[in-house]
C-alpha cells in the first residue's frame, strides 16, 4: 500500500515538473491569457481535491506569505473597481468587464501557491532527487522538441498550439512566442546541472550542457544569452564572500566559462539587438511598458488591482509616448502604439512578471514579495544547503529575468518550490542527525 501511494505521488510530481513547458494550451480558448499554461486550472483543481480528501493543506512560512499577498490582491482589486466606477468610469474597459477580469487575475495568482503546495506535498513524500531527475528528463524533452521544431518551421507542431500564430519562423517550443522560452531553458538547465553534480554523473552534467547549448543557440533568445551572464556575475559576487582555495577554483572556472560565453555569444547577441532596434519592437515595448508599470506602482503604492490596471496602464502608455521623440536612437514603437490604442486587453500588459504585478499591489506588495524571495535565499545560505551559492545566484538571476523580461511562469515557481524543498530537506537531515 505504501509503495502504491508513493508511486502516486511520483506520478503527480512528474506531471508537475513536466507540464510547465506547455504554455499554449486549449484552456486559452476559454480563459484567455490566464489559460496559456495548462497548470493554471489544473493546480487549482488538484489542490482543492487534496484539501477535501486530506482536510489539510501543507504549511510553509514562505507559502503562507504568498497566500497573504493573494488575499491582498483580491481585496485591492475589488476596492479599486468600486473607486473606478465612483469616479464616473465605465465598468467595461477595452472590452473586459472589470469584475470578471479581477476574478481571472486572482485565480491565476492563486494557481501559483497552489502549484507550490502540490510540489511540496509530493517532494515531502518522494524526495528532492525525484524532482531533479524529472527536471533533467524535461530538459531532454525540450531539446527533442527544439530539434523537431527546427525541421518543421514555420508550421511546427501546429496541432498543439492554440494561441500561437502561424507561420512562425523562430523556435518557441510549446509556448506562444519565442521570448517565453528563456525562463524555461534557464530553470530546467539549472536544476539538471545541480542534479548531475549531486549524483556525481558526468554524463548527466555534459548532456545537460549540450542541451543548454542547443536550446540557447537554436532559439536565438537574447534573454537566454543574457541570463547566462547574469547568473555567472551573481555567482562570482556571492562566491567572493568565501575566499578559500576551493572557492577560488570555482571563481576561476566561472570566469573562464563567462569569458568563453561572451566570445561565442556576443556577436550573435549584438546582431540580434541591432536588428531588434532597427526592425522589431521588443526592446521598445519591454523597456517602455516596464517603466510605465514601475511608475504606476510607485505613484499608487497600494496598487490598482488586477482589473482597473487596464484603464490606468493604457492611459499612462498614451500620456508618455512623447518620450520616444527625446531619445537619440530611433526605436520601432508600432507595438507600443497598438497597445496604447488597443480596443481589447490582448497583450495589454507590462512585459515583465514582477512589474506587471507591481501595478496590481503597488510597490508595497512588490517589496513584500521581494522580502519573501530574500528569505528563501537567506535560508539556503543559513542552512548551508549543498551548492547554495550556485542556487542563490540562479534564483536571483531568475528574479532579475522576471523583472525585466519574463513572466511569472510556472517554471519560475518550480525553481522557487525546488529551493523551498531543499531548505526543508536539509532541516530534516539535521534533525535526524541530532536525534540519532
Amino acid at each position: 500500500m505504501k509503495n502504491t501511494t508513493k508511486n502516486l505521488y511520483k506520478f503527480l510530481l512528474f506531471w508537475l515538473v513536466v507540464l510547465p513547458i506547455y504554455q499554449d494550451s486549449p484552456f486559452s480558448i476559454f480563459l484567455g491569457a490566464a489559460g496559456y499554461a495548462v497548470l493554471m486550472p489544473l493546480s487549482l483543481i488538484f489542490i482543492v481535491v487534496y484539501i477535501v480528501v486530506k482536510s489539510r493543506i501543507p504549511k510553509n512560512p514562505r507559502l503562507t506569505e504568498l497566500m497573504r499577498l493573494g488575499y491582498y490582491l483580491c481585496c485591492i482589486s475589488f476596492v479599486a473597481i468600486i473607486a473606478w466606477c465612483a469616479l464616473g468610469n465605465s465598468l467595461t474597459v477595452v472590452g473586459e468587464l472589470l469584475p470578471i477580469k479581477a476574478i481571472k487575475v486572482c485565480l491565476q495568482y492563486f494557481s501559483y501557491p497552489a502549484y507550490i503546495a502540490l510540489v511540496l506535498i509530493c517532494v515531502r513524500k518522494v524526495g528532492t532527487e525525484c524532482l531533479e531527475r524529472y527536471a533533467y528528463f524535461t530538459l531532454l524533452v525540450l531539446t527533442g522538441i527544439c530539434l523537431i521544431e527546427l525541421k518543421q518551421i514555420p508550421y511546427a507542431l501546429q496541432a498543439i498550439h492554440f494561441a500561437g500564430t502561424f507561420p512562425y519562423w523562430r523556435v518557441r517550443l510549446l509556448t506562444v512566442e519565442s521570448s517565453w522560452t528563456a525562463m524555461m531553458i534557464y530553470v530546467y538547465s539549472i536544476i539538471s546541472l545541480c542534479y548531475g553534480v549531486k549524483i556525481r554523473k558526468r554524463s548527466v552534467v555534459w548532456s545537460s550542457v549540450l542541451c543548454i547549448g542547443i536550446l540557447i543557440l537554436s532559439s536565438g533568445s537574447k534573454t537566454s544569452m543574457v541570463s547566462v551572464a547574469i547568473m555567472l556575475v551573481l555567482y562570482v559576487a556571492f562566491s567572493l564572500k568565501h575566499l578559500n582555495e576551493k572557492t577560488q577554483w570555482k571563481i576561476m572556472g566561472g570566469l573562464f566559462i563567462g569569458v568563453l560565453a561572451i566570445v561565442v555569444l556576443s556577436p550573435t547577441l549584438i546582431h540580434a539587438v541591432q536588428a531588434d532596434i532597427e526592425q522589431f519592437t521588443s526592446i521598445a515595448t519591454r523597456g517602455y511598458t516596464a517603466l510605465v508599470s514601475m511608475g504606476i506602482g510607485i505613484t499608487i503604492p497600494i496598487g490598482v488591482g488586477g482589473a482597473v490596471y487596464l484603464g490606468v496602464f493604457q492611459y499612462a502608455l498614451k500620456k508618455f509616448l512623447f518620450l520616444f521623440n527625446l531619445l537619440p536612437v530611433k526605436l520601432n514603437v508600432s507595438e507600443v502604439e497598438s497597445l496604447a490604442f488597443s480596443k481589447t486587453d490582448a497583450a495589454l500588459t507590462a512585459k515583465s512578471g514582477l512589474l506587471q504585478r507591481n501595478m496590481y499591489w503597488g510597490i508595497f506588495g512588490t517589496m513584500y514579495l521581494l522580502h519573501n524571495f530574500a528569505l528563501v535565499s537567506k535560508t539556503l545560505r543559513k542552512k548551508r544547503v549543498k551548492n547554495n551559492t550556485l542556487l542563490r545566484a540562479a534564483f536571483w538571476g531568475a528574479v532579475i529575468l522576471t523583472t525585466f523580461a519574463c513572466e511569472f511562469s510556472f517554471e519560475f515557481w518550480l525553481l522557487y518550490s525546488y529551493l523551498i524543498c531543499l531548505n526543508e530537506a536539509t532541516e530534516r537531515e539535521k534533525r535526524c542527525f541530532l536525534t540519532s
